[in-house]
């Protein structure tokens, strides 16, 4: 019998528990200033307002939050991972946070002027509605969303995915008859549950157009963004040495000249910004 989407929902909230602690808030804020966060953070700033409480949802240890309070924004960051926020409130002392689920925000109706997710509704396996249903209900009229989430492009989500782990020998590194034969430690599983089931679930610039629409809002923006980055995950000659996740300049170069070419098929993300209609 599969798993329930339920079920899934609980395991993905295991597993970024145990991913978030196994990351640096650091290095994570220190990838706000690359130049495909900066390409996705200058579109974003042109339509949120300043003078507005913003939430992050689905925040981590609020590194992007963090970001934007430094541009002087008011900006809240929720997350349903306690021990991903207590990290954040040591490394972003003047930031505010709170625990909760994106599905069921603490705060009133037509609250928030602003609303925003990175890379968060595609990991639901009941889809993106109930969460950006809510989004809509805490914005006020006029509030703006924006959302990122992973384009389906066949170059990005699937050939290169299949291709990669085959180029570093992941397969033969994480089998654990070879690891005994070798004398490594088997690797504990029980943490990679999502692989085995639902981890994320890419969509098109017109579902997510359509999802958008559906909760209410009217979209003002869709773009594609990343473009270097799965140039990033597929060799290591696009990758700066002893860096994280950070592109080289070629990588950044090529990816300008595929935007231009092919904006959508060599996306690694799609931004969309809505309003609530006054």
């Amino acid at each position: 019998m599969s798993p329930t989407p339920e079920a899934n929902y609980d395991v993905m909230k295991r597993f970024w528990g145990s991913h978030w602690s196994a990351t640096k808030f650091d290095e994570e804020y220190q990838t706000n200033f690359y130049a495909r966060r900066q390409e996705e953070f200058a579109a974003i700033t042109r339509h949120l307002p300043r003078t507005e409480l913003v939430l992050e949802a689905g925040c981590s240890f609020g590194h992007v939050a963090e970001y934007f309070r430094a541009l002087g924004y008011r900006i809240v960051g929720l997350d349903y991972v306690f021990d991903s926020l207590a990290a954040g409130r040591v490394k972003a002392p003047k930031l505010s946070f709170t625990q909760g689920d994106i599905h069921s925000l603490p705060f009133p109706d037509d609250s928030l002027g602003g609303y925003l997710s990175f890379g968060v509704l595609e990991h639901f396996e009941f889809g993106p509605m109930p969460a950006l249903r809510e989004a809509f209900r805490v914005l006020k009229p006029g509030g703006v969303i924006a959302v990122t989430m992973p384009v389906p492009t066949p170059l990005v989500r699937k050939w290169i995915p299949q291709l990669r782990p085959w180029l570093s020998l992941d397969p033969l590194r994480r089998n654990n008859q070879l690891r005994s034969v070798f004398g490594k430690e088997p690797l504990d599983t029980e943490h990679e549950a999502h692989t085995n089931g639902f981890y994320e679930q890419p969509y098109s610039r017109s579902e997510v157009r359509e999802f958008l629409e559906a909760a209410g809002f009217k979209v003002v923006l869709q773009m594609p963004i990343y473009h270097s980055f799965w140039l990033w995950l597929a060799s290591g000659i696009f990758r700066e040495p002893n860096s994280y996740y950070k592109p080289t300049q070629r990588a950044e170069v090529l990816a300008l000249r595929l935007k231009r070419l092919l904006p959508w098929s060599t996306a690694f993300m799609g931004l969309a910004i809505g309003t609530k209609p006054a």
